[in-house]
């Protein structure tokens, strides 16, 4: 079942399922894997390339 999002209170969805963006962030960084270079490590947030999406060692 697809769920649809709803902004206000008329009972139709606001964005059609064909309109809709389906975006995966695997590792759940905030990075979308299409953005992350390593999407399935976690962004460590250490204060060094902290937007790449990868650990850094």
């Amino acid at each position: 079942m697809q769920r649809h999002q709803y902004l206000d209170t008329d009972g139709c969805p606001d964005i059609a399922p064909e309109q809709q963006r389906f975006v995966h962030d695997d590792d759940l960084d905030d990075i979308i894997n299409d953005e992350d270079l390593c999407p399935f490590d976690p962004e460590d947030y250490d204060g060094d390339r902290d937007t790449d999406g990868c650990p850094d060692p």
